[in-house]
């Protein structure tokens, strides 16, 4: 992967993605400079993969390190056979990473048995997709709003009906991907939730929108055929 990449990845932070995303929709619909998306999600290296810049930092008692061998090292830690050196010292996964993961399992299967309660398949999805503003769009959105100084009824107006809540979120397509698929998990209730559910689901919000082509297994596909993520993020959806 590294090799056909050549050392370029998404960006990881599927939050993150989702702010900027809001960010770009709230300057396009009020005249503002908008955010070429494309440059925020690829880039190239380790720093991008992480989402953090690396720091060359001497030890104690050595000399500093001329500025052309440190632009001499940050090149290399850009490049694939770097990324490849630490990928490939990454494959064992932490014993902490495994309690995380199942801790977020129990929490989803936990989520998923209380919204099983409401038996009405609309009114479900219409509790889901309120809950999902609440928590993910509706504090990103207030950010946005406080940092570009606009006033709380930019956007949401008064007498917003559901329509209106579902085609903004259209136009957030990471955050669009992740509710859909999400929960369609949840409707699977006779299906326990596993590991690769969770990182299905998180890689896939960032696929679907940003990708030509994504080739995923053939559950995932046909969900997002089903609910036209891939018309919506004209994209091309196959599992073979």
């Amino acid at each position: 992967m590294i090799k056909l990449s050549k050392g370029y990845s998404f960006f990881p932070y599927v939050h993150s993605i989702i702010e900027a995303e809001i960010r770009r929709e709230v300057c396009l619909r009020c005249g503002f400079l908008s955010i070429d998306m494309g440059k925020y999600v690829f880039g190239k290296g380790i720093g991008h993969l992480v989402g953090a810049l690396p720091e060359i930092v001497s030890r104690k008692g050595t000399p500093e390190l001329p500025d052309q061998i440190k632009k001499e090292l940050y090149d290399l830690l850009d490049s694939p056979e770097a990324l490849h050196t630490i990928l490939v010292g990454q494959h064992k996964i932490p014993h902490s990473e495994r309690i995380l993961d199942a801790e977020a399992i129990e929490e989803l299967e936990f989520i998923r048995k209380e919204r099983l309660e409401i038996k009405d398949n609309k009114l479900r999805r219409k509790v889901e997709l309120t809950l999902f503003w609440r928590d993910i769009i509706i504090p990103k959105l207030a950010k946005v709003f406080v940092e570009m100084k606009l006033p709380k009824d930019a956007i949401i107006k008064e007498g917003w009906a559901e329509r209106d809540f579902e085609e903004f979120l259209d136009c957030i397509p990471t955050a669009l991907c992740l509710f859909t698929l999400l929960f369609e998990i949840d409707q699977q209730y006779q299906r326990p939730i596993s590991v690769h559910d969770i990182y299905d689901v998180w890689a896939l919000s960032l696929a679907i929108p940003y990708s030509d082509i994504v080739v995923t297994e053939k559950m995932s596909a046909s969900t997002a055929r089903r609910f036209k993520l891939d018309k919506i993020c004209n994209t091309c959806l196959i599992h073979r």
